[in-house]
């Protein structure tokens, strides 16, 4: 093999690589944006502190203390990262954009992910001779070390694919958090306008019928949130197929190496 050969493998492995990275580090965005909704939910509707300005015998000075927390600490959501501050009032709005922006940079870096590992498999399965062997062998462990979820081997017995099935499962569940977790929201938030709240302002009234002047706000909110989805949804399902097919270009590249009993015992030892 000449130097322009080695030096075009190993530009197709630092691509890969990078690719790999870049779709890695947006995945990980997305996991932990949807975690920062979720929590932001979960104290605007069911913290546990809500218990003490229900509780009877609470001191009155108490009471004013936690409720003043809970509107400066609980309603308020800080993305440090990012230098903002914004109410947890409006994650309908603010969360499903911030998830559709993501699943933008998810569905490219996917893209390109697949359209590397492709070139790569191409440039190695057409010439699987017995010399190419260890070329071959040197592309596939090049980019399957630095994977993490698409190079997963079926388990032998059913002890290990239930904890294989539960992880893809996982993986794919945070895949989609775009789509689900602002439909939560959403859910949580009509439950809350059609709902009376003992920790609310007025306790046994329903929200919707206290503010007939903001209906079309919401309405226009809950729109925005749907558009945000589905537009989500669009980019979630072409980065899935991306990786689909990238496992499936990974698999025939397996394929050919474990064909291969010298790279069986080199990745063995």
């Amino acid at each position: 093999m000449n130097e322009l050969a080695i030096r075009k493998l190993e530009v197709l492995l630092e691509a890969a690589q990078a690719a790999v990275q870049r779709t890695r580090f947006v995945f990980l965005a997305i996991s932990v944006a949807g975690a920062l909704i979720l929590s932001a939910q979960f104290n605007v509707s069911v913290p546990w502190i809500r218990n003490v300005i229900l509780r009877q015998g609470v001191p009155e000075d108490l009471k004013s203390r936690v409720e003043d927390f809970r509107w400066r600490e609980l309603y308020v959501v800080s993305v440090p990262l990012l230098g903002m501050k914004f109410s947890a009032f409006d994650l309908g709005v603010v969360g499903s954009t911030g998830l559709a922006v993501l699943s933008v940079w998810f569905f490219y870096c996917a893209r390109r992910e697949n359209h590397v590992i492709d070139t790569i498999v191409r440039e190695a399965v057409p010439n699987a001779q017995i010399e190419d062997l260890d070329r071959i062998s040197y592309l596939y462990y090049g980019i399957a070390h630095h994977l993490v979820f698409l190079t997963v081997t079926k388990a032998p017995t059913w002890v290990g694919r239930v904890p294989q099935f539960l992880a893809a499962l996982a993986v794919r569940v945070l895949e989609f958090s775009p789509i689900w977790v602002p439909l939560c929201v959403l859910g949580v938030d009509v439950w809350t306008l059609r709902k009376p709240h003992a920790s609310g302002i007025h306790p046994a009234a329903i929200l919707w019928d206290e503010i007939p002047n903001q209906h079309r706000e919401i309405i226009i909110r809950c729109v925005f949130l749907l558009v945000m989805v589905i537009f989500s949804l669009i980019q979630c399902l072409g980065a899935a197929r991306f990786g689909s097919q990238t496992r499936t270009a990974l698999n025939t590249l397996r394929s050919v190496v474990d064909a291969n009993p010298r790279s069986k015992s080199a990745a063995g030892g």
